[in-house]
């Protein structure tokens, strides 16, 4: 496998964690259970202009989609398969960093898959067309980080959520939304309907989904887990509301997901974990 990343400067910096590229060589199908995060992500499948999901109703059922989506923010896993996953790049943005490259509210976009050429119709299938002809990893990052820049809109993620997600990163274990409203300096309400908007879930709901990527960071690859530490360490009153919290967030319960998962944390092999969710 070959996987290249940067991590964008300057203006796209607090808008875009990492601009990404991965060519792998062709797997055995399989479902993969993809765990929820708080940010958006673009996705460009090069190996075939078409993306899919699954769900599970009696029997599985597939999604398609272009090859070029915006994954909205998640509160819920949802399910891929690995053949789309052979020759594909993407860009994966900050807590509400999306919302300077979009003008759709994210709370529409949110546990959703979108086609890109719904959202940006008259560029998209160019910055396709000018990755498959690209000869490098380089290349296309490059490609992607200009697309970025010609669209960006610093002005579109108003200053105020921009002063609430930074009040996180440096107060992680701010846990209450009322604490997180007066630092911000703003009601409960008013908060919760720029959230919305602007991030793509509520206030309360991203809490939780911090507490959850907490889990998730501080646990992957390590071996035995004392998991009342964990569960007090990342702000959970106890074991069992880690517990809970995890399951609806992954739909497994976190020694399940411990047990399977490889090394891309938030990938879970679905065959190994569907009879005991």
């Amino acid at each position: 496998m070959a996987f290249t990343a940067i991590q964008p400067s300057g203006r796209l910096a607090a808008h875009v964690a990492m601009i990404w590229d991965c060519a792998m060589e062709t797997r055995p199908f399989g479902l993969e259970r993809i765990l929820p995060k708080a940010g958006a992500s673009l996705i460009i499948n090069l190996a075939e202009d078409e993306t899919r999901s699954y769900r599970h109703e009696g029997a599985w059922h597939c999604q398609r989609r272009s090859g070029s989506v915006l994954v909205g923010p998640g509160t819920r896993h949802f399910i891929i398969d690995t053949a789309e996953q052979c020759d594909v790049a993407g860009v994966e943005f900050h807590p509400g960093g999306a919302r300077a490259f979009f003008r759709d509210p994210l709370d529409r976009l949110r546990d959703a898959d979108t086609d890109l050429g719904d959202l940006a119709s008259t560029t998209t299938d160019r910055l396709r067309e000018q990755m498959l002809e690209a000869g490098s990893a380089q290349r296309r990052i490059s490609l992607l980080q200009d697309w970025l820049l010609e669209r960006f809109d610093e002005a579109a993620l108003p200053d105020l959520v921009t002063h609430a997600l930074n009040g996180l990163q440096r107060a992680p274990r701010m846990q209450s939304v009322s604490a997180l409203a007066g630092y911000a300096g703003v009601s409960v309400r008013r908060l919760g309907s720029l959230f919305r908007e602007n991030v793509g879930v509520s206030p309360k709901r991203f809490l939780r989904l911090q507490r959850f990527a907490d889990v998730i960071a501080s646990t992957h690859a390590r071996g035995d887990i004392n998991w009342s530490a964990v569960a007090a360490d990342c702000g959970f009153h106890d074991q069992s509301h880690l517990v809970h919290e995890f399951r609806e967030f992954s739909g497994i319960a976190p020694g399940a997901w411990l047990s399977t998962v490889g090394p891309y944390p938030r990938h879970v092999p679905i065959e190994t974990v569907l009879s005991s969710p």
